[in-house]
């Protein structure tokens, strides 16, 4: 039976908390800032910590950089569905497929604006995915934020009705 004092000053919060999940997942118990194990020794449990902070590229920030990700991804897709919901994209999408298909080029030109503007909000997550991946700190990750109302004043405001309208 082991038992481990984690000693809080070497460590910043978020990578504790990154330890505490993993020792967690691997059958461990933290209480009152120990680290305590029926199957492993103080000395394992020690060693365990140690090297977990070896490699915090792979035991912390790969995670919360996927984590953010993912954050991101999903503020854009909120942010675009908020403005055009799903049933309108889907509904723009059949008529641009339409408009290409027959020959439509000035409805598929009208339509195509929001396209590129569903582009665009898309690549404000990659852009922030690109400095995440340049941070050497959680800390520094969260400091990473993307404001999509920035793509407000290039919205292209595209409507069903406008795109019926354009016959050509």
């Amino acid at each position: 039976m082991g038992l481990f004092e984690i000693p809080h000053n070497e460590r910043t919060k978020s990578e504790l908390v990154r330890f505490y999940e993993y020792a967690s997942s691997q059958n461990m118990v933290v209480m009152d800032s120990a680290l305590y194990s029926p199957d492993r020794t103080d000395d394992e449990l020690q060693a365990l910590y140690n090297n977990f902070f070896v490699d915090i590229e792979n035991n912390i920030l790969k995670k919360a950089r996927s984590e953010m990700s993912l954050k991101f991804s999903i503020k854009a897709y909120d942010y675009i569905e908020k403005k055009y919901p799903a049933y309108r994209q889907q509904m723009l999408q059949a008529l641009y497929t339409q408009s290409v298909k027959n020959g439509l080029t000035n409805r598929a030109n009208y339509i195509e604006g929001l396209i590129d503007w569903c582009s665009s909000v898309v690549a404000l997550s990659l852009q922030a995915d690109a400095e995440l991946a340049e941070c050497s700190t959680e800390e520094e990750m969260f400091l990473v934020d993307v404001d999509y109302t920035a793509m407000d004043y290039t919205d292209p405001e595209v409507t069903i009705e406008q795109a019926l309208s354009i016959n050509d």
